[in-house]
């Protein structure tokens, strides 16, 4: 997964003291075991009906909770107009354990 830059914008940040500090600092800290991935596919029959728009776009965002715990989050959209000519939503919740066996 490619890297993404995010902006945290807030009032208050560590060297100051206060809880606003803490959860913005915590946050920040957790952010590091997230990746996030979207992707955008449109297909079209241009010499059929160039109007008719095939969409599928899919959402995935795994966290590492920990050394031994990670888990997955999965949103996938689909509408093909020429199967049912509706909206079809996937999603999925995986968790996965990791052990290292010597």
């Amino acid at each position: 997964m490619s890297n993404l830059n995010i902006l945290i914008i807030s009032y208050y940040w560590p060297p100051s003291g206060g809880s606003g500090v803490q959860r913005w600092m915590y946050f920040a800290k957790y952010l590091e075991n997230v990746n996030y991935r979207q992707d955008l596919k449109l297909f079209s029959n241009y010499l059929e009906n160039a109007s008719n728009i095939d969409l599928d776009y899919l959402a995935q965002i795994e966290i590492d909770v920990n050394p031994l715990l990670s888990t997955q989050l999965i949103f996938q959209l689909i509408y093909d107009d020429n199967a049912i000519s509706r909206l079809q939503v996937r999603e999925v919740f995986g968790v996965g354990v990791q052990l290292k066996l010597n």
